[in-house]
């Protein structure tokens, strides 16, 4: 099942063109509050920082 949280209009229509094509690449994304615990993690030097770092 895919779903598409953000962007609906965009993410839907990118889903209708390429139905029914063998998938080439699989990019998968998460984030948790977690990150945002000051020094858990040296992603970012400050929780802020963290929302934008590659995850």
């Amino acid at each position: 099942m895919i779903r598409v949280y953000t962007q609906a209009t965009q993410g839907h229509s990118w889903l209708q063109r390429y139905q029914g094509y063998p998938p080439v690449l699989a990019c998968i994304l998460g984030f948790t509050a977690t990150g945002l615990i000051p020094g858990i993690s040296a992603a970012g030097a400050t929780p802020e920082d963290r929302k934008y770092t590659a995850i």
